[in-house]
This record gives structure tokens, C-alpha cells and sequence, in this order.
């Protein structure tokens, strides 16, 4: 949230962050990332609020995000933002100065990403409000893509452990082996009985050490 995700600078930064989150996510789970809007790569006017005012007690902390004059180069797509903290408390005042780097990301670069990084875009919003779609329009100010972890896909025919079988299947009795007509089987040592079973779920018992079913 608060475009956190801005903060990786380079897109092996943002592949290696998202294969952790792959990780992370159970086949199904989803990612909902909030970052700035690609419009702010063009329009440094900004979108969202940049100065706070947090109290608790007789404490007072007042938050200043950017300056006038903060470095942006539209090549690279990175900046950086200059933040100022002013905390006034009961034995005095301090300020706090800071630069913070962090990169405009459009959505081709994190749909890339995603594909990279083994996730699929399900959904892009442009606010919290699944009524405002990502786009161009002055009501979507943010990028929401929601990224999700694809279901794990089972081959044609098989069946999910502790689902029932499909109507007419028959089980084979466990450690059972089918033997076809006319199979030759043979056993080494001394002749003793031999129990085989055939593909009808019959018995035959083999007093030999050669065996020949019919």
C-alpha cells in the first residue's frame, strides 16, 4: 500500500519481490498492490496528500512528503522525494530531513513483471472502488492491479485425492497385479504355491515354479 512497491528501482528488484509473493500465496491467493498512477510520469502535479498532521499525548508530528525542486528522470523513470519530519514534544522541537529514492512504474512493466514472476493480472482498478476501472479518466488516480497465483491444474483423467470415482469404476484391490491371458510367470527357487490374480479378479494357485495362465 502507499505505493511501497515504488521503492524498487529496477525490474529484477520488482521479479524477485513478486517470486517471494508467489511463494508466499496458496494456488488461488491474490496480491493487491496500490501504486501511483502512470499519468504522474507526465503531470508532477500530485495526486494524493503529501502533507499529515499525527497528535498523541503532548506530541505533535507533522509529515511533509516532496519538496519543490526534487530530482526526476523521466529516462529512467526514478526520482527522489525529499521528506521533512517535524516533531514538537515537551523538551523541544526537532526536525528530521531525509531523501528517499523511488520509480514510476507503468502497467506493461508490471504485467511483465507478474508473467516473470509466475503470476497472472486478474483485475486493475484505478481507486478503491471496483466501480472506477484503471485508465486514463481524472477519477482513476491510482494503479490497483490485483495479481493472483494460478490454480494448480491436473491432468486430463486424474482425480483430486478423497474425491469419489466416477460412476461404473471398479477398484483393484491394492497390491493386486493384472496378469493377461496367456502369461507365462516365472519363479526362481524352490517350487512352492505361487497365488496370482488375472485381470477378471480371479485366483489361481500355481503348484510349481512355472505358471501358465489361461
Amino acid at each position: 500500500m502507499l505505493d511501497s512497491v515504488g521503492h524498487l528501482l529496477d525490474l529484477d528488484a520488482l521479479v524477485a519481490h513478486l517470486r517471494c509473493v508467489r511463494e508466499a500465496l496458496v494456488p488461488g491467493g491474490v496480491y493487491v498492490l496500490e501504486m501511483a498512477h502512470p499519468r504522474r510520469l507526465h503531470d508532477r502535479a500530485p495526486r494524493t496528500v503529501t502533507r499529515w498532521v499525527q497528535r498523541r499525548g503532548n506530541t505533535e508530528v507533522r509529515v511533509a512528503w516532496g519538496a519543490e525542486g526534487d530530482p526526476f528522470d523521466p529516462t529512467s523513470q526514478t526520482g527522489a522525494a525529499t521528506v521533512l519530519m517535524r516533531i514538537t514534544e515537551a523538551k523541544g522541537i526537532r526536525t528530521l530531513v531525509d531523501s528517499i529514492a523511488y520509480r514510476r512504474w507503468t502497467a506493461t512493466e508490471v504485467e511483465a513483471a507478474a508473467r516473470l514472476a509466475g503470476l497472472v493480472s486478474v483485475a486493475w482498478f484505478g481507486a478503491f472502488d471496483a466501480d472506477t476501472a484503471f485508465s486514463n479518466d481524472p477519477g482513476a488516480w491510482r494503479m490497483i492491479p490485483i495479481l493472483q497465483r494460478p490454480r494448480m491444474r491436473r491432468p486430463p483423467g486424474e482425480r483430486r485425492r478423497g474425491s469419489r470415482p466416477p460412476p461404473g469404476h471398479r477398484a483393484r484391490p491394492r497390491h493386486a497385479r493384472s496378469v493377461p491371458s496367456g502369461a507365462v510367470i516365472r519363479k526362481r527357487g524352490r517350487p512352492s504355491p505361487y497365488r496370482l490374480m488375472n485381470a477378471w479378479g480371479r485366483t489361481a494357485r500355481c503348484p510349481s515354479s512355472i505358471c501358465q495362465i489361461g
